[in-house]
């Protein structure tokens, strides 16, 4: 029997949250190796790294827009790379785990 009282819960459509790894630089504007990001169902990648931005300023925006266009981060979604530039299109689930990652340098 339905409550009539109690709202419907089955109408209710969740947020989803995003797991973010950061590394290097983003680790330290953030201050954290990890943060949460909540988004809509349809989120995508893109959409991500917009929440990211407005959420930790101009700083971290600058940095990732300009290591994008010239190439110098890796977006990894649950273990396997992504083509930067399809970011776009590339929607996220709730658990997935997003990590952004400058290159690895050395010799």
């Amino acid at each position: 029997m339905v409550n009539p009282y109690l709202p419907d819960l089955s109408q209710i459509v969740d947020g989803m949250e995003v797991k973010v790894r950061l590394f290097a630089r983003l680790r330290e504007i953030v201050g954290s190796r990890e943060v949460s990001v909540e988004v809509e169902p349809d989120a995508t990648v893109a959409d991500v790294m917009e929440k990211l931005s407005r959420r930790f300023g101009e700083e971290f925006r600058r940095y990732l827009e300009e290591n994008l266009r010239e190439e110098r981060l890796y977006l990894v979604l649950n273990g396997a790379g992504l083509d930067r530039a399809r970011a776009s299109n590339i929607n996220v689930k709730d658990g997935d785990i997003l990590a952004i990652i400058p290159p690895i340098g050395g010799g």
